[in-house]
């Protein structure tokens, strides 16, 4: 038996496993927590977040419209005003919208 030979041959199962993920895990969550914390300013408007947790564990980010409060994935600005917000305090409408609405004779 030599100094290297511990008696036995070893295989990959018999070890403990550090995947790279995992020591990233802690800091990945701690990033969130602070992006949570802060507010982000969006066209001289200060925009927060919030987190919605998930099925298995995690948490989802959503902007909150600066003024409904309402989560929301997308911000938007207006290009004429310049105002941040939801589609909805924005009065915005979806292209295909308007046409229906032009079809139907309800002019929007």
């Amino acid at each position: 038996m030599t100094p290297n030979d511990l008696g036995k041959n070893f295989t990959v199962e018999d070890c403990e496993r550090l995947p790279v993920y995992s020591f990233f895990k802690d800091f990945r969550t701690n990033l969130k927590k602070a992006a949570l914390s802060s507010t982000l300013e969006v066209s001289q408007t200060k925009v927060s977040l919030a987190a919605t947790p998930t099925r298995f564990g995690g948490f989802r980010l959503w902007f909150l419209c600066p003024h409904c409060e309402r989560k929301i994935k997308v911000l938007l600005i207006h290009p004429f005003t310049g105002k941040v917000g939801c589609r909805g305090c924005l009065g915005l409408t979806y292209r295909k919208q308007r046409y229906k609405g032009m079809v139907e004779g309800n002019f929007v």
